[in-house]
């Protein structure tokens, strides 16, 4: 896989942008808990609690509905509910239509009378101006984190290429590079507390990843959410919402749909980060990773504390309930997600083909013409070596916690809900320059709803072969 990226990157460059001269194909299977004790009688010294548990036994601690006539609760999920759990997860990706059609075809005909198909779902990176971006319109899976180590086959390569020879410990500018034991297990981890002897993030090596089974070094945990976006009812309510502040006070003189979109999500559209771009959208800063929130946001008033990226990742915060950027790097997940469904709009704003300006331009469309018929949102898959420590903390500690950082300052817009089992409310507060004029603002109902998933661990080459034994 990275020989076949490190190829086709190096195509593209010299085709000047151009794709569709290296196209491959790729499979990867996950188990889940209950997969894995119908195949080895050593399941069960898989040591992360989540995973045996399963998605739906942790749907109500994630936030997720307890109303069983919600649609985001268990009961009602495509996929991954008590009533249809999976044994497994086949991932087929691949850059050709055609060939990712022939390559599904071919793997139906070959599971036989074995393996029942219960569920598929066609995931695939939105058309024209909204490449890249998620059916929100913001550009999505920037912040990835780097992976330290060299590759077996090619020694002098690094995992993560290193793009500033002067800086060892990072890939991108901004992107720091983490032991691969956090997402790969039989490697070592990232240590949570400040090494006296180095600023910054700590380098020395942590605890060895273990799953439990001997056979699962090179494995990882898989975590799949099957998200449906309400993307007219977000749109809706950020269009009339940057109305309502821009009257209400001096403080938020101006504000508008676009502007306000991004302090929700801490980027533009484009993905440029706010904490540099505090006035207006920057396309050329689409994916800029080098920024941090204390040094040029203490207060918030750029990207608000409770902003989606500021949620997620707060790389730099120390304070409240936060400890320490090197705990930060012990929660990180390494996402591989992608939309699913058609987009809200098929004439607005794709027809556009430009991304200044395009949030505005969507929420100005559904006064035109808008397709609310269909089911459409986020494929989230997201690797890591402790279901726990990873996803759960983020989700549960910073997504949901709407006292982190800071006391009272609200949920993550985008992803958060309610940790309250008897209320869905939940409420953001955007900062102004006087603190007695911040506003806090109702999120009057779920934007994004579970509607599927499951914790899976996908195994290594040689783990599928102890598995077939």
């Amino acid at each position: 896989m990275i020989a076949f990226n490190q190829l086709f990157k190096t195509t593209r460059r010299r085709r000047h942008g151009e794709g569709g001269t290296v196209r491959s194909t790729f499979i990867n299977v996950g188990f889940t808990f209950e997969g894995l004790t119908k195949l080895t009688p050593d399941a069960d010294q898989f040591t992360d609690a989540a995973f045996k548990d399963g998605l739906h036994n942790r749907s109500a601690s994630l936030g997720d509905p307890t109303d069983p006539n919600a649609v985001g609760h268990p009961s009602q999920w495509v996929i991954g509910g008590a009533h249809n759990v999976p044994d497994g997860v086949l991932i087929v990706a691949s850059d050709d239509p055609s060939h990712l059609a022939t390559t599904v075809k071919k793997l139906e005909k070959n599971l036989g009378h074995g393996i029942k198909v219960m569920f598929k779902q066609l995931g695939e990176t939105l058309p024209g101006a909204l490449a890249g971006h998620e059916h929100f319109g913001f550009k999505d899976g920037i912040s990835q984190p780097g992976i330290r180590g060299r590759l077996p086959q090619f020694p002098h390569e690094f995992l993560t290429q290193r793009e500033d020879p002067e800086d060892p410990n990072k890939g991108k500018p901004g992107q720091d590079l983490l032991h691969a034991g956090e997402f790969i297990f039989g490697y070592p981890t990232q240590i949570g507390q400040p090494d006296p002897n180095h600023e910054g993030l700590n380098l020395n090596l942590g605890e060895t990843a273990i799953a439990g089974p001997t056979w699962a070094k090179n494995g990882s945990y898989l975590v799949f959410r099957r998200l449906r976006q309400d993307v007219k009812g977000f749109h809706a309510f950020v269009k009339s919402t940057a109305t309502a502040l821009s009257q209400s006070s001096p403080s938020f003189a101006g504000m508008t749909a676009e502007k306000f979109g991004a302090k929700l999500v801490g980027r533009w559209a484009s993905g440029a980060p706010i904490v540099n771009n505090p006035h207006q959208d920057n396309p050329a800063d689409a994916n800029d990773l080098d920024f941090e929130f204390e040094g040029k946001d203490a207060q918030g008033l750029r990207c608000p504390f409770a902003g989606h990226i500021r949620k997620t990742y707060p790389r730099d915060t120390e304070r409240g309930s936060f400890v320490n950027e090197s705990a930060t790097q012990t929660h990180r997940l390494l996402r591989r997600g992608i939309p699913f469904g058609k987009p809200m709009s098929s004439g607005c704003p794709v027809s556009l083909g430009r991304l200044r300006g395009l949030f505005t331009d969507w929420v100005a469309s559904f006064a035109r013409k808008t397709d609310t018929i269909g089911d459409r949102g986020l494929l989230f898959l997201a690797y890591q070596t402790s279901i726990e420590r990873q996803f759960e903390f983020v989700t549960n500690l910073w997504v949901n916690n709407p006292d982190f950082s800071d006391a009272g300052n609200g949920h993550d817009p985008i992803l958060g809900q309610s940790q309250d089992p008897t209320t869905r409310d939940r409420s953001i507060v955007i900062q102004a320059e006087n603190p007695a004029n911040n506003a806090t603002v109702k999120l009057p109902k779920d934007w994004v709803i579970p509607t599927g998933g499951g914790y899976f661990f996908t195994p290594s080459i040689q783990g599928l072969k102890h598995l077939a034994k």
